[in-house]
């Protein structure tokens, strides 16, 4: 095992038990969601441990396929929870995944390869397309809320750049081993981001709560002079609304 797998496979292991732990403290559905795009990522790292000793190589082989092939969908399920999803979009990705991840548990994978070769463009183009959704909703948000959505759109997209890199690399130059290090990688840079996105450590969320103090404070005082109490608190209504993701905002005065 080189470094960089072993890097790889810690930082996505890292990831799992602080989301889980992030679960267990809320358990509420967006701690859920997350957790489970790691725990499908960390249990792929799992199978493919015990796939070097087992004796049906095959069947691990499948097993983790199927889970690496969940992360975009779990993925997409999650920002459902954040943003209106056509509900065809999460039922269409739920049964791509089911058409591909699933036959080859029980056929062998010799018989069925178009189906893994589809599940691996499935799993691009779903990555990529959470990635959007991911960015177009921080386009909306404001400060931290904004940084942490452009993380993790970023580490959605990253890891689609990673298979593809993986799929295409050894035809570009030639060399498996050199394709499969960028994309471990890049695999690694989404870890990365996706640390930032999801378990970001107290001295960035200080930070982050600081520049959205300091843009509060700015909306506030870039008013105009003579401005009406409620057109100001409706500003900050606004801006809380964008800060935070709610559909709507309410003051009442008086």
């Amino acid at each position: 095992m080189s470094g960089l797998t072993f890097a790889v496979e810690i930082a996505f292991g890292l990831l799992f038990v602080a989301t889980f732990v992030t679960w267990l403290r809320r358990r509420d559905a967006v701690s859920l969601d997350v957790m489970l795009i790691f725990a499908a990522l960390a249990g792929l790292f799992f199978v493919s441990a015990i796939s070097t000793v087992s004796t049906n190589q095959e069947l691990a082989g499948a097993l983790a396929l199927a889970l690496l092939f969940a992360q975009p969908v779990l993925t997409l399920r999650l920002v459902a929870r954040i943003r209106p999803i056509r509900r065809s979009v999460l039922v269409g990705a739920g049964l791509v995944w089911a058409l591909t991840a699933v036959p080859p548990i029980f056929i062998s994978m010799r018989v069925v390869w178009p189906l893994l070769f589809g599940g691996l463009i499935a799993f691009v183009i779903t990555d990529i397309v959470a990635a959007v959704y991911l960015w177009l909703e921080a386009r909306k948000r404001v400060a931290s809320a904004k940084a942490r959505l452009v993380a993790a759109a970023a580490g959605s997209a990253l890891m689609a750049a990673a298979i593809l890199v993986s799929i295409i690399g050894p035809a570009l130059t030639h060399s498996s081993g050199s394709a499969s290090e960028a994309g471990r990688a890049t695999a690694l840079m989404a870890a990365l981001l996706f640390a930032g996105a999801f378990v970001a450590p107290q001295w960035i969320r200080r930070i982050g709560g600081a520049i959205t103090s300091a843009q509060f404070t700015g909306h506030l005082l870039s008013g105009p002079a003579g401005e009406r109490p409620e057109e100001i608190w409706s500003r900050l209504a606004e801006l809380a609304r964008r800060t935070t993701g709610a559909s709507v905002g309410l003051v009442a005065i008086g």
